[in-house]
């Protein structure tokens, strides 16, 4: 497979130390006739004195299965692939075991490297617990991880606060208190 970006488009707007980067995805099976798939516009926001933006091709995609969801109530939060909003509980420990054990709140289960969504900045991994069958299971900056039983759509977070110990996760892995 070969990728050429002929003309992808960088531009910088006026004082607010952003850029916009445009480019459009289009396939063909002759090389001639194209079809527009995806049109694509990201703004970027500078840091430092100097600011390079670069596009680059050949890197396979992997799908993120923790993504960040922007909620109406609760900011950005994340979920899994499913959008099952993802918990943490306030009581456990970095690097310990889960605390809760029952059915409303079970472990997020995680079956492969978790792979994180563009702005997820937590460190994910993925491990089993010593009171915990099963596994592997989510962590999130090596804390465990939950969804809410009684959440009954995506990205619902009805379990957001409940108790005063039970809060979704920003996509730094503090939990949004």
């Amino acid at each position: 497979m070969e990728m050429n970006v002929s003309n992808p488009t960088l531009s910088m707007l006026n004082e607010s130390e952003q850029a916009q980067v445009e480019f459009t995805l289009e396939t063909s099976t002759d090389l001639e006739d194209w079809n527009i798939e995806e049109r694509i516009q990201r703004t970027v926001q500078a840091t430092g004195d100097k600011f390079f933006v670069r596009i680059k091709s050949g890197i396979p995609y992997v799908t993120p299965n923790v993504l960040v969801f922007n909620h109406p109530s609760y900011g950005e939060i994340l979920t899994d692939q499913s959008g099952n909003v993802l918990y943490g509980f306030s009581i456990d420990s970095v690097g310990g075991d889960p605390i809760y054990s029952g059915a409303a709140w079970p472990l997020a289960p995680q079956i492969a490297d978790p792979e994180p969504d563009a702005g997820v900045t937590a460190a994910l991994t993925s491990g089993t617990f010593s009171n915990a069958s099963g596994g592997p299971w989510l962590k999130v900056n090596n804390r465990p991880v939950y969804t809410y039983a009684s959440d009954s759509e995506p990205n619902q977070a009805s379990g957001h606060g409940l108790g005063s110990v039970w809060f979704t996760i920003k996509p730094d892995g503090t939990l949004n208190q």
